[in-house]
């Protein structure tokens, strides 16, 4: 038994060997591979110069983007600038409109003030002649009882 596993070890070293001899042999290399190979390396350069008119051709186009989002921002700070500036003349037209408004509330404080302080004398001076005539009334009425009655009625008395 172990000359029939010697033998069949000895059998498949070569048929190993054999098949790496086998892969070593050279296949020829004929005129249509070169042919093939040459037609394959000038398709190569041919995707590679189209490649490069592409690539510089998308270069241009990034750099016309560029340039108009350039101009966009330009446009932005303009008008950030004007807004800026309608904000600043918001600001000055309400200070003035406020400042205006705080000056009429004064005015008219003054003014209502000052034609209130004449009123308040005819009243106090209305309301002191009232007093004296109700007094002359009463006076009147100790001696008159028909006075006496009528003031009674009204509720002076």
């Amino acid at each position: 038994m172990k000359h029939l596993f010697f033998i069949f070890l000895l059998f498949n070293i070569a048929l190993i060997s054999k098949a790496i001899d086998t892969k070593e042999t050279v296949v020829p290399y004929t005129l249509e591979d070169r042919d093939r190979l040459i037609r394959v390396e000038s398709e190569q350069k041919a995707l590679r110069n189209e490649m490069n008119s592409l690539r510089n051709e998308m270069n241009a186009r990034f750099e016309s983007i560029d340039k108009r989002f350039e101009s966009i921002d330009q446009r932005f700070e303009l008008m950030y600038d004007q807004i800026k500036d309608i904000k600043i003349f918001l600001y000055w037209g309400f200070g003035v409109l406020f400042t205006f408004m705080a000056a009429l509330m004064g005015f008219v404080l003054w003014d209502r003030r000052t034609v209130l302080t004449p009123v308040q004398r005819k009243t106090e001076m209305v309301e002191k002649n009232n007093e004296r005539i109700i007094e002359a009334l009463q006076t009147l009425a100790k001696n008159d009882t028909e006075l006496t009655d009528i003031l009674r009625s009204v509720g002076i008395l």
